[in-house]
């Protein structure tokens, strides 16, 4: 059976869109696999909305999004706050080898916490009047087992 023309432009528009796709399909097949690890997540958030789809699937993509920039903008605000430290550095010495110096070195001081922060992160479990997490654990476990013995029927 001879080829067709149609089937020979089919052949030749698929060969062409695969040749176009080549360099980008790492990205199509980590898309497929994000589209197939949602698929539950967007299941259950379509029942929060009243069974919209529509706003699950933009809750999801918002909160997928989030997931993904958010390290880099970290990321990114790190390596700007580093270069500004560095220009700092490098405009307080008089040349580029003692600008080197004081960085191979290390002669700038280590950033300090803000008091608060500092006062509230030495004790931890002041307010819970508990000294180690052991201590907080038993008590919990010795509530639980009282609600357990209460809760047995009575003779």
């Amino acid at each position: 059976m001879p080829i067709s023309p149609l089937q020979w432009t089919i052949l030749a528009l698929s060969a062409a869109s695969l040749y176009v796709c080549w360099p980008l399909w790492p990205a199509l097949v980590l898309a497929a696999w994000t589209a197939a690890l949602a698929r539950p997540l967007l299941r259950r958030f379509e029942r929060a909305p009243h069974g919209r789809r529509r706003h699950a699937a933009g809750a999801l993509s918002l909160l997928l999004f989030l997931i993904l920039a958010l390290p880099v903008v970290a990321i990114i605000l790190g390596v700007v706050s580093g270069a500004q430290e560095l220009l700092q550095l490098a405009t307080q010495q008089s040349s580029a080898k003692s600008v080197l110096e004081s960085v191979a070195v290390g002669t700038t001081p280590a950033p300090q916490l803000p008091q608060k922060l500092a006062s509230g992160a030495a004790r931890p479990w002041r307010s819970s009047g508990r000294t180690s997490i052991s201590g907080a654990a038993s008590s919990r476990s010795s509530v639980r087992s009282g609600r357990a013995r209460s809760r047995q029927p009575r003779a």
